[in-house]
């Protein structure tokens, strides 16, 4: 019973610690954003590019919201945007009590003021 309840213990604050650890999400925009990145690489490069590219990407968005600090400020559209370029794209995010939401996920070659003025926060 003892070595059960240790046990236990151990799972809850394993538990605790991890939803304390920062996360991050999409918004709606940004997955329409991946799943367009995601079409146009299976028909450029074939399904395990793809996977890899996404697979990347999102070790990449877990890395962002480690450690936010890594990106710069683009406050062209609002004070608390922040922007970090990953291969050919540019991931816009704001940082939030859960960690960073992912708001456009756009390729370098594109205006972002075009693509961000309407963007969900």
């Amino acid at each position: 019973m003892q070595g059960e309840l240790t046990l236990a213990s151990k799972f809850y604050s394993a538990c605790e610690i991890r939803s304390l650890m920062p996360t991050y999400k999409f918004t709606e925009q940004a997955q329409h954003d991946l799943t367009q990145i995601i079409r146009y690489t299976l028909e450029t490069w074939g399904k395990n590019q793809a996977s890899s590219h996404i697979d990347s990407l999102e070790e990449f968005a877990d890395s962002v919201a480690h450690n936010p600090k890594i990106t710069r400020q683009y406050s062209s559209i609002y004070d608390d945007l922040r922007c970090f370029p990953y291969e050919s794209h540019v991931l816009y995010l704001l940082e939030a009590a859960h960690g960073t939401t992912i708001v456009r996920v756009l390729h370098e070659g594109m205006n972002p003021a075009l693509h961000l003025i309407n963007t969900e926060r």
